[in-house]
């Protein structure tokens, strides 16, 4: 469940830090639910903060394109991990 990936927890989280205006979220991949995406969407307009959604990325080479100047990844989850 897209839900399970922990995007609005992030979101949250960034809304807790300081001085949030710092930070600029990079988000990559489509939304695969309407109310996650509503919910996200609310969270950042509340917390005015700056986030760029990218929407689908098409293969390696795009992905490095677009995370070269990032200083950090984060891969949110609530999902229970099988390892």
């Amino acid at each position: 469940h897209v839900w399970m990936k922990g995007l609005l927890v992030l979101v949250e989280a960034l809304a807790q830090l300081p001085v949030p205006a710092l930070v600029e979220l990079l988000v990559l991949g489509p939304f695969r639910d309407d109310g996650l995406e509503r919910a996200v969407r609310a969270c950042i307009a509340e917390h005015r903060l700056s986030v760029r959604f990218h929407g689908a990325y098409r293969g390696l080479a795009e992905l490095h394109a677009l995370t070269r100047t990032c200083d950090l990844a984060a891969f949110p989850s609530l999902a229970h991990e099988s390892y």
